[in-house]
């Protein structure tokens, strides 16, 4: 049986003495693997399950925080895949396949949260026209992931940075409305921009690996 055909691809990261490159390496099945998917075998289902669920486990654990909720799309998402194998069309792309899988697992979890459903339309929402490149289409992407994540804060602490990210109001000026503390709007800011580096981390390595052309 046929294995994975690596995909390449060479990032430059910014030096301020020496531009160093950094070649990644995507790893994708093969065509033959792909078609003994459709066709039932399980030798070809394991090689896909070894290959991408330690991506889909990262992806999920950085969205909801959850060792367990995490556990349960990233198997939901690859027995979705073996029930609709036979559904899949010749040359598609797994890593695309099964983060839309996932994805929408992730989405239906933070869902049944019942969060603001106002939340749900932004992630949901796509820009106006297309993007002019793969970068902007990941940027837009994780942009949508990160309201929800913004969303799952609590109460205090979502309003206190949306007061600050998109009123632009002052730690002191948050505090006079809300009536609390200014350390206690520092504190709220703090955590709520450290969840969202710690989520924005995980992101940008998940969606290059499973977005990329």
């Amino acid at each position: 049986m046929g294995g994975t055909d690596n995909e390449t691809k060479t990032l430059k990261r910014d030096n301020p003495t020496k531009e160093k490159e950094t070649t990644v390496v995507f790893e994708d099945i093969s065509d033959e693997v792909l078609e003994e998917l459709r066709n039932g075998s399980h030798e070809a289902f394991q090689t896909i399950y070894n290959l991408y669920y330690k991506h889909i486990y990262a992806y999920s654990k950085a969205m909801t925080k959850s060792d367990v909720e995490a556990e349960d799309i990233t198997q939901n998402a690859l027995i979705q895949l073996w029930e609709k194998r036979a559904e899949i069309a010749p040359g598609t792309i797994m890593r695309r396949y099964l983060f839309t899988a996932a994805r929408y697992l992730v989405f239906n979890y933070f869902r049944k949260l019942k969060i603001n459903d106002k939340y749900f339309e932004l992630a949901n929402r796509v820009s106006e026209g297309d993007s002019t490149s793969e970068q902007q289409f990941m940027a837009e992407e994780e942009a949508r992931h990160l309201r929800l994540i913004v969303a799952r804060m609590p109460k205090l602490r979502r309003q206190v940075f949306e007061m600050s990210e998109k009123e632009r109001l002052t730690n002191e000026q948050i505090a006079k409305k809300l009536k609390i503390s200014v350390n206690t709007v520092a504190s709220h800011l703090y955590n709520a921009r450290k969840e969202l580096q710690e989520v924005h981390k995980t992101l940008s390595v998940v969606l290059l690996f499973f977005l990329s052309n």
